[in-house]
């Protein structure tokens, strides 16, 4: 009885035993499957993405929005950012529509065509101040510059603000050199991502890197630097050369002030609202079609990095 008893307790040992390493076994083989499967799902340029939440007050990152902040182990040596507006994008007519239907609707006089492209200059809401009481600081700016945003913003197509002549070469040419690209205006945030949205490849390239900011996702507006800087955070990181690598290229004094006092590079062009005369205090160069666009994007490329040409 004894050896039976000490039979069983072996074979009772034996049994937990094996369901022992059957466990682990099964656990093992699941862990190796899910680590496969990870890896197999990871980019090949080990570049991961997480979602964050985005505060004001963040260096680097816009307000209110949330953003896919790229974690990579090598940032882009070179960037080429955009102004939206009279740059990117021939919005004239829909901003102008919708500017006097707005005026409109709160009781205001409509404008000329001259008066909506000299105030240009201007946010929204001092733009509108400007056209509704001959005041930039006026409240009812605010006021009259968030019903526009929600007007305009969602009439923009392709039809409605499509890219300039020559545009979508200089934006491929850019990231073909492996610049990095970003977007600063402005007007709103989700109107400037809604514009590169309907533009196809170039906006889609444009939009990559997710710096596609406006005015209410810095902490100041142009000509203030605070934006610039924040994107050339983004896109270079924070290296205290990154905005002498960094070129950004508007249509209006405001925005060759921007990139001076950020100590980005400038190309100012004239197929917006403001002529040749006007930006060329404040671009370090100015340029009237969308071939020289190219060439001096080409150029300033070629000093701030080597690139095939």
């Amino acid at each position: 009885s004894q050896s039976q008893s000490l039979s069983l307790r072996f074979v009772g040992v034996v049994v937990v035993s094996y369901r022992t390493v059957s466990y682990c076994v099964i656990v093992y083989s699941y862990c190796v499957y899910c680590m496969a499967y990870t890896l197999s799902n990871v980019p090949t340029n080990n570049t991961f993405k997480v979602r964050a939440y985005c505060r004001r007050g963040v260096p680097g990152v816009p307000s209110k929005t949330f953003s896919s902040l790229k974690m990579s182990s090598s940032l882009k040596s070179v960037g080429v950012l955009f102004d939206v507006d009279g740059t990117l994008a021939d919005s004239t007519n829909l901003a102008y529509t919708a500017t006097n239907e707005v005026l409109l609707r709160h009781g205001h006089k409509q404008i000329s065509i001259d008066a909506y492209l000299k105030a240009t200059i201007h946010t929204t809401p001092r733009r509108m101040a400007v056209h509704a009481h001959e005041d930039p600081e006026h409240p009812a700016g605010l006021v009259l510059a968030k019903d526009f945003d929600e007007t305009y913003v969602q009439r923009v197509s392709k039809e409605t603000t499509p890219f300039f002549p020559g545009v979508e070469e200089v934006v491929k040419y850019a990231h073909e050199n492996d610049a990095a690209l970003g977007v600063l205006s402005n007007a709103c945030g989700d109107y400037a991502r809604a514009v590169c949205a309907a533009n196809g490849e170039a906006g889609a390239l444009l939009a990559a890197a997710n710096v596609v900011w406006g005015a209410d996702d810095v902490d100041a507006p142009k000509p203030a630097p605070n934006g610039l800087r924040a994107c050339v955070r983004a896109l270079l990181g924070d290296e205290g050369d990154a905005c002498s690598r960094c070129v950004y290229v508007g249509d209006a004094p405001t925005d060759g002030m921007a990139a001076s006092a950020a100590g980005c590079r400038s190309v100012g062009v004239t197929w917006g609202a403001h002529g040749k005369e006007a930006l060329a205090d404040h671009f370090d160069v100015v340029v009237e079609s969308g071939d020289a666009l190219h060439e001096a994007i080409r150029h300033v490329l070629m000093q701030m990095q080597p690139i095939q040409t």
